[in-house]
């Protein structure tokens, strides 16, 4: 009996596909069936090496930390790059890198992690984008890099870097004695900071993390508030990174959660030593700074009983050509302990049923 045409058809189709070779797979190329080329030489069998800083200071990123593979490395016809997330709620909560942006080729101690001083938090994550560009294709993988925080020793003996010592001292408390009321000044005998003035600059710094920008730049934020219906802020730690951080006594959950853990005072705010002025940010000489009476005023009467002041030390090494050498910058959270105020609280979890 003589085959179908149809049959026929089939049968020399399904010839014609198993003839046909596959593709062949660059070794570099980003298909999602293939493994074979990542741009982290890493063990999965083995945990990543951990990132470890002092709080509050800064360390180096190691190229171990976030090991790019050789053959990334090798040079030739493509671009490879890294970028820090910043917009992830759960990531860079406690510290960030400097530069967020730099080439996979980075050397120790081109990148560094600084701390920025919370109290709250013993663990940190850093996640990058690692953008990898050639004329055909292109590889796009994320790396988590973890981050152990530790406090100081009870000496002040510390091996390793000398700039590892601990530049901010003292209490580094602050006290309320009744609601909406005022502290007493940060003075030497709250913040005690260690420079030789006559070969080192040192200035102390403070921003409130709701910090508008003046200008044309306020101008555009203004409208973009306007568009969204949120403000746009600033965080203490950069100058313009496009957080948001929420009014005076809203709680951190109030709009975007990201920035969360740097808004900062969140109940009160810094006020000038007599006529209770709000400042909203100040930088003086070290000496100099802890002189100016500067101190917290309570503003939130249903408050818990603690919050934190940011503060940023940065310190130059005078040069004999009348130069500056950066040396380290250092960065503490002065808790703030109001009498009269609720205490706090652990968080409970709420379960929201959603009935259509």
């Amino acid at each position: 009996m003589a085959a179908s045409p149809t049959l026929i058809f089939l049968s020399l189709l399904f010839a014609l596909a198993n003839g046909i070779p596959d593709p062949q797979q660059d070794g570099g190329s980003a298909s999602a069936g293939s493994d074979s080329f990542s741009l982290l030489a890493v063990n999965p069998l083995l945990p990543p090496a951990r990132l470890q800083v002092y709080r509050g200071q800064w360390t180096p990123l190691l190229r171990r930390h976030l090991p790019i593979t050789k053959r990334v490395l090798r040079g030739g016809r493509h671009v490879c790059r890294i970028e820090m997330e910043e917009l992830a709620p759960i990531f860079s909560v406690a510290g960030h890198l400097e530069p967020k942006k730099f080439d996979c080729s980075f050397q120790d101690g081109d990148v560094r992690y600084y701390h920025e001083g919370n109290p709250l938090l013993n663990v940190d994550t850093v996640r990058v984008t690692i953008f990898f560009f050639r004329n055909n294709y292109s590889i796009i993988q994320t790396a988590d890099i973890p981050v152990d925080i530790l406090d100081h020793p009870k000496s002040m003996e510390i091996s390793g870097r000398q700039d590892q010592r601990p530049r901010i001292r003292g209490s580094l408390e602050l006290d309320v004695k009744n609601i909406k009321a005022g502290s007493q000044a940060i003075s030497p005998s709250v913040v005690k900071i260690d420079y030789k003035p006559e070969e080192e600059e040192c200035y102390l710094s403070f921003t409130r993390p709701d910090l508008q920008p003046a200008g044309r730049q306020q101008n555009e934020q203004s409208r973009l508030e306007l568009q969204t219906g949120r403000p746009v802020v600033t965080p203490w730690w950069e100058s313009n990174a496009g957080l948001w951080a929420p009014r005076l006594g809203r709680p951190l959950a109030s709009g975007p959660a990201v920035g969360g853990g740097r808004r900062w005072p969140l109940f009160g705010q810094i006020v000038a030593a007599f006529n209770r002025t709000p400042v909203d940010h100040f930088e003086h000489e070290c000496h100099e700074a802890l002189l100016q009476g500067y101190r917290y005023l309570h503003r939130k009467p249903n408050s818990p009983g603690i919050d934190y002041v940011p503060l940023q030390v940065t310190i130059w090494k005078k040069l004999p050509d009348g130069d500056r050498e950066f040396v380290t910058r250092e960065a503490r959270y002065l808790r703030v302990n109001i009498v009269g105020a609720r205490p706090p609280e652990p968080p409970v979890i709420r379960i929201f049923r959603q009935v259509s």
